[in-house]
Order: C-alpha cells, then sequence, then structure tokens
C-alpha cells in the first residue's frame, strides 16, 4: 500500500483500541524515522534509528498494517479518483447508475425509459464502447460495512 508513517500508527491506534476496521489494501510498512549520513565521497546513507511500534507492541517496519477486510484497487484508477473527486464529489465513484425502470411516473408521463435506454443502447452499437468509469470498491465496501451495522443495530 502506499499509506505510510503516520497514517499507519493512526490505523493501528484506531484498530487496537476497537474505534475501526481497516479496510483495503495493507499499509506500507514504512512506520520508521530516518536518518540521513553524509559519506566522504558525497553520498548519503539513509539508515532507519527509530521504528514505530503499534499500542499492542508489535512494530509496523516493515509489513505495516494489515487490513481486517482486504480490498484491492488499482493504482491508476486510485489516480483518477483523487483527481476527479475534487470537481465531482465521491458518488460517482461509488454508486453505480442502475438501469431505468418503468415506474408510476414514467406511466403518468406517457413515457418508457426501458425503452429509450434500449434504443440509446442501439444507437451506440457500432461506435467505440465507452469507458465505464472509475469505481472505488474500497470505499464501496467501508459503505457497505456501515449500511450493515446499521441495519443490524436497528433490528
Amino acid at each position: 500500500g502506499d499509506t505510510s508513517r503516520a497514517a499507519e500508527a493512526v490505523a493501528a491506534a484506531l484498530r487496537f483500541y476497537d474505534k475501526a476496521l481497516v479496510i483495503g489494501q495493507p499499509t506500507a510498512g514504512r512506520a520508521v524515522e530516518y536518518s540521513d549520513l553524509s559519506l566522504p565521497s558525497g553520498k548519503i546513507l539513509r539508515v532507519a534509528v527509530a521504528e514505530m511500534i503499534s499500542p499492542e507492541g508489535r512494530s509496523l517496519f516493515p509489513d505495516g498494517v494489515k487490513p481486517d477486510l482486504p480490498v484491492e484497487m488499482r493504482m491508476t484508477d486510485k489516480r483518477q479518483i483523487f483527481q476527479l473527486s475534487g470537481e465531482k464529489g465521491m458518488g460517482p465513484f461509488v454508486y453505480e447508475t442502475g438501469r431505468p425502470h418503468m415506474n408510476e411516473a414514467a406511466l403518468l408521463a406517457g413515457t418508457n425509459p426501458e425503452v429509450e435506454a434500449a434504443e440509446a443502447a442501439q444507437q451506440r452499437r457500432g461506435r467505440a464502447p465507452e469507458k465505464p468509469p472509475a469505481h472505488d470498491p474500497v470505499l464501496q465496501r467501508a459503505l457497505d460495512v456501515v449500511t450493515s451495522l446499521e441495519i443490524y443495530q436497528k433490528r
């Protein structure tokens, strides 16, 4: 993973005190403080001089924090979502656009969204397929967990 240093310590502490589930990929395992030593050749040697220890006494270097719920996500998708989320928000990357269905409003309006969607798909045939929008599976799983907990707590 690309989450490192202080973020790793926060994830480990939140998990230890039963305040959070870690969802996604393992953290980078770089929870280390480095010191740079100048060599006579002019090069610099970077040496680890201290490491972060989780509240339960486990070193976060070099393995990092393992997620409670592992979810894979490509780095290219992560970067694209991060870049676009500033202008679009996160909704488009989590919620999938459903296929339109006939409903009471369409019936009263004298339209059929199912037919309109099929006609639009027919018109797109022969053209290059549209690239599906990036999807954030990590955030989606987190929302699934929160939604599930909310449902079970109401019982």
